[in-house]
């Protein structure tokens, strides 16, 4: 019996038919070709059928593959980047850090220039550092030894640099380097020395950058 569509091949029926022997052969013969390509069909339409489910599932599991091979190349990309942005970020850093100790160095060589090519820097020192007292009665001036005597000469300049000034009293000060000056009050200590003025700049630079 063949399975398919229901029809069942029969050859004795052709048998209850008055037709002759070779008519009756034909018929078989026939019938039995309708039968055989109708198998035939349906075992290449069943071929199809698993070729396609196979090349279906094969596509589906190169797909996967593929996804799992794009989504792993993503996560390298993303290390490599992260990778590269926190040298960048360390480059950064130590160039900033580069740049401030330049800057810091030049400033110091331009002030020590000034002073070296212009003496009288020493009082445009002083005169600032006066000008923020509060208290200017009593102030002791502290000066390098090469500066005693332009500082001393300059006290009529002085009185005028900060008015109310009184008792001043001008000192020599081993400690204190040439251009610089520490002046003495009731109000405190008040340190214009170049180095010391520095250090604070660069203290202040750092603290701005989060060095």
């Amino acid at each position: 019996m063949a399975r398919g569509s229901g029809f069942v091949f029969d050859p004795a029926s052709l048998l209850k038919t008055p037709l002759s022997a070779e008519e009756k052969a034909r018929g078989i013969i026939e019938e039995a070709q309708r039968e055989a390509d109708r198998l035939l069909r349906e075992a290449q339409n069943s071929t199809e059928s698993t070729r396609r489910a196979a090349w279906e599932e094969g596509f589906a599991e190169g797909f996967r593959q593929a996804a799992e091979q794009w989504k792993q190349s993503l996560e390298d990309a993303q290390r490599e980047r992260d990778s590269v942005l926190r040298q960048l970020e360390e480059l950064s850093t130590s160039i900033e850090q580069e740049c401030l100790k330049l800057a810091l160095q030049i400033a110091e060589k331009i002030v020590r220039h000034e002073i070296e090519t212009r003496p009288e820097t020493v009082k445009d020192i002083l005169a600032l550092a006066l000008r923020q007292l509060k208290d200017r009665a009593n102030v002791r001036i502290l000066v390098n030894r090469a500066d005693l005597e332009m500082v001393r000469t300059a006290r009529e300049d002085i009185a005028r640099w900060a008015e109310g000034l009184r008792n001043v009293e001008i000192v020599e000060e081993p400690r204190v380097e040439r251009g610089g000056v520490i002046v003495e009050s009731s109000d405190g200590i008040l340190d214009a020395r170049p180095s010391v003025q520095m250090d604070e700049l660069k203290r202040k630079l750092e603290e701005a950058d989060g060095l």
